[in-house]
């Protein structure tokens, strides 16, 4: 090969490689998969909810029983870790749900959907007046949480670049850590109130954040995997215009959703996931390997220590 075509082929290479990597194009889908990320605040907040609101004094006037040896009013520890520990009960059965809903629905309807069950789990939570109710509703709302923790995730992956996927993934993360933080500062502010509004207003603000999510995903499109998934190519076209802000005659965006293709379509021809394959051959050194990670990463974070 000649020097001047050796050097027309890496100049078409940069550009195109520029092209991939120009922040200015790549801006919108990072914000959008930033702003999806507020799915992980809803997490963290609602782990105050069985955490500091359970001290406050009017909450414990509301549902608790007399203690000994003075008979004020409280919790036993069994009962306070039962309030702390149904919301995972529910997030353990929606992350399991998680995938039937977002590969019927899609993942940007499943969110909408998600937001939905989680108002209703708060609903039932602001109106409860008996300790049952509370832990009926901060079942569904867990439940909820489950499903957001799956398809928040998965939202991001399909959208962004698999050069940043795993910056913007991380954001979720650091939305769980906002939202705990946020959820402190709410309930310090409110617990002195001599009312049933002292725990009240903590639990009722999550349908603000929960709205947040909802009403952002109207202006937000579905992922472009999903939609090759269900054989919609144009409007797989359509979604990346939209994330990416380039034209849909551009390079960047056939090679991408070709290249989402071809990834679809062998994974197809391997046949359909189970959930038992996570525990059959490599997949299950894989699969206790994220287990106990995720285990072990729980024990080192602020959010068990906050919401015992």
């Amino acid at each position: 090969m000649s020097k001047s075509s050796e050097s027309k082929v890496f100049h078409i290479e940069h550009e195109h490689d520029a092209r991939r990597d120009d922040p200015i194009s790549n801006s919108r889908v990072f914000l959008i998969a930033a702003m999806v990320a507020f799915g992980g605040f809803l997490f963290g907040y609602d782990c105050i909810i069985g955490g500091p609101l359970t001290d406050t004094v009017q909450f414990q006037q509301d549902f608790g029983s007399p203690q000994d040896p003075d008979g004020k009013m409280g919790f036993t520890a069994a009962l306070k870790g039962a309030i702390v520990c149904i919301l995972s009960v529910g997030t353990f059965f929606g992350a399991l749900f998680a995938p039937f809903l977002c590969d019927k629905w899609g993942r940007r309807m499943g969110i909408m959907i998600t937001c939905g069950i989680f108002a209703v789990g708060i609903l039932v939570q602001t109106v409860a007046s008996h300790i049952a109710v509370l832990m009926l509703g901060r079942a569904i709302a867990g439940f909820g949480v489950g499903l957001v923790s799956v398809m928040v995730p998965l939202y991001q992956s399909e959208c962004v670049p698999g050069s940043r996927r795993g910056t913007m993934v991380s954001c979720y993360q650091l939305a769980i850590t906002i939202g705990l933080l946020v959820g402190t500062i709410v309930v310090n502010f409110t617990k002195d109130k001599p009312s049933a509004a002292s725990y009240k207003i903590p639990i009722g603000l999550q349908f603000v954040w929960s709205g947040i999510l909802f009403f952002a995903m109207f202006f937000f499109p579905e992922t472009p995997r999903y939609l090759i998934k269900i054989g919609d190519w144009d409007g797989a076209v359509r979604a990346k215009v939209r994330l990416s802000g380039l034209p849909a005659d551009h390079p960047v965006i056939r090679d991408e959703l070709f290249e989402i293709k071809g990834n679809f379509e062998h994974e197809m021809r391997m046949g359909p996931a189970t959930y038992a394959q996570c525990w059959q051959g490599n997949n299950f050194r894989r699969t206790l390997l994220g287990i106990f990670m995720q285990a072990w990463q729980q024990r080192t974070r602020p959010c068990p220590r906050i919401s015992r």
